[in-house]
């Protein structure tokens, strides 16, 4: 167990093993993925240098699957509870009381991550609409890099459902001496102030930015914001 209190391979069925897997699957693809990042400006690097002949694709080939393997990965950090998080008070907090804050971060963070995959999804579909290309001498569909938000953020949702049913079943297996020697309202408090931030983000991520920059900076946000 970590510090948040989620088990490294809780066991719950055919069904988590699944999503467990498809986001492992996930991880595996951002990885190769970066990995082909790595090769190209390398390869852009020795022919810049030494061939005196730079490409005029793997600038833009490299942001396209950058992007990509960021959403790709967000599901993964999910379930191995690996996203950068604020534990210094949760920490110290009796198990039970822990994980049901972190049923309340993660609904919070479920409501963030629904918004920012529907919003994508229709940039996706206004991308296709109005035949959208990339800026560049290497020009592709802007289609391609809106799909990246809907995908990854599918894949989000329901591995957050996910940790929500493992953390609930943690809930009920914790025993009653370890419960709440806190009173209500320091937990009430707790739980308020773990999910603030992803509601603030979805309705901040209403205001559009050019060139979709506002899912950038509110998927950085959300990084930061889970505190369990």
């Amino acid at each position: 167990m970590n510090n948040s209190g989620i088990h490294p391979n809780p066991g719950s069925g055919k069904t988590g093993k699944v999503i467990d897997g498809i986001s492992s699957v996930s991880a595996l693809t951002a990885g190769l993925m970066m990995l082909s990042v790595a090769l190209f400006m390398s390869f852009e690097a020795f022919s810049r240098h030494f061939l005196d002949q730079p490409t005029s694709w793997v600038l833009s080939l490299s942001t396209l699957i950058f992007i990509w393997f960021t959403f790709l990965s967000v599901s993964y950090g999910i379930k191995s509870d690996k996203h950068v998080s604020c534990d210094v008070f949760i920490t110290q907090l009796p198990d039970r009381t822990r994980h049901a804050i972190g049923v309340v971060t993660d609904l919070a963070s479920l409501i963030f991550i629904s918004a920012l995959g529907i919003f994508g999804f229709i940039h996706f579909q206004e991308a296709i609409a109005y035949h959208a290309m990339s800026d560049g001498l290497f020009r592709y569909p802007m289609w391609l890099v809106f799909l990246s938000i809907p995908v990854g953020m599918a894949l989000a949702v329901v591995q957050t459902i996910r940790q929500i049913q493992i953390r609930i079943s943690l809930i009920k297996e914790s025993p009653d001496s370890d419960s709440l020697p806190l009173d209500a309202s320091d937990i009430a408090a707790k739980s308020f102030a773990s999910s603030v931030p992803p509601l603030l983000m979805v309705f901040s991520s209403c205001y559009r930015l050019p060139q979709g920059s506002w899912y950038i900076f509110s998927a950085s946000l959300w990084a930061f914001s889970s505190l369990a």
